[in-house]
Parts: C-alpha cells; structure tokens; sequence
C-alpha cells in the first residue's frame, strides 16, 4: 500500500512540476489533520485549470499519506539510550529496567550467570526484555552474555565444549569454526543475540 502511495505522489508531482505548483501538506498538518475535501474526479475536468487544481489536490492527498506513514524520529534521549548495554540484576527484569527499555532509554543488556539458572527461565527472560522493547515501538533489544567456553561460559550447558587453549592446541580452524557455529546457534536459540 505504501509503495503504491510513493509511485503516485512521484506521479502527481511529476504533473505538478511541469504544469506549475503545489502546496502539500506539512507534517503538522498531518499531526493535527484537518477534513480535507475529497478531490474533484478526472472526468469533471474541462480546462487546464481543473486539471492542475485536481493534480494539486491529488499531490495534497499522498504527500499527506506518504508523510503520516513515516514512523516519529527518535529523541535524543533515545538515541543516546540505544548506545547502552546495561547489565541486569537477578533472574527477572525489573519494572523500572523494562519501563527503560520501552521507552528506548536502553539499547541491550549483558546477562550475567547470576541471570542466569534454566534454560526454560533464559528463555523468558529473553523474551520479557524484547517484548518491553517491541510494545514500546523500540529496535530489537541487544542481549549478550559471555561465551568464550572454559571459565568463561554464561550458559554452562550450551556449547563451546572445548576451551580456547584446546582449541588452539589442536590447531584446527574447521573445529574452532564448528564451534562457534554451534555456540551461536545454541545462544541465538535462547534468545541471545550478542
């Protein structure tokens, strides 16, 4: 629906351009619309000038849609938000971290093994945290744990299943790779996409 609006306000304009003019509506006008006349159809057209006034009035109508389609740009405060990655503390979000992440004042969060205790609970509390981000309008949320395997490994029973220093032991870029693929697909699983 969109795309069809777009092709035909580039249309209208075109017309407009070469016949003379137009006065679109601006994005206030679409905050706080007003009853706008419907166009006079194509077939009441009897000069010139009909026809610029109805293309006018067509151009009015998309450039209104095209504009109204357009999600609001975020605030600064968003913005500066998006760039943080907060760390969590317990097993369940609090009111006040998921009210942060609705409102897009938090771009990710770090899980820690304190966050951490079942697979079944990881993965709510992953889904818990997106869904503040999703209902709240915002960009999928960041969620990152550690999970370079050995000591370091958030998820104990998702792999890595060799440590780093095994892995460089046996010097194999094939198995290092397996690995990571098999670490990112377990993690991306859970929710947990950093």
């Amino acid at each position: 629906m969109r795309r069809f609006s777009i092709d035909r306000l580039r249309i209208v304009a075109l017309c407009l351009i070469l016949l003379g003019g137009v006065a679109p509506a601006t994005r206030a006008q679409v905050a706080s619309p007003q009853p706008r006349p419907p166009c006079a159809a194509l077939s009441t057209v009897v000069d010139l000038r009909d026809l610029i006034e109805v293309l006018r009035c067509e151009l009015g109508v998309a450039w209104t849609a095209a504009v109204a389609d357009d999600p609001p740009a975020p605030s600064l405060e968003q913005l500066i938000g998006q760039k943080l990655v907060v760390r969590m503390s317990g097993r369940q979000p609090s009111a006040s971290l998921l009210r942060r992440i609705h409102h897009g004042r938090i771009g990710g969060v770090v899980l820690l093994t304190s966050n951490i205790r079942t697979r079944t609970g990881l993965v709510d509390l992953t889904r818990t945290l997106q869904r503040a981000a999703a209902d709240g309008g915002q960009p999928p949320l960041l969620i990152a744990v550690d999970q370079e395997g050995g000591s370091v490994k958030r998820v104990t029973w998702a792999p890595p299943t060799l440590t780093v220093p095994q892995m460089g032991r046996i010097g194999s870029t094939s198995i290092a790779r397996l690995q990571g693929a098999r670490t990112g697909a377990a993690l991306r699983a859970l929710g947990i996409n950093v």
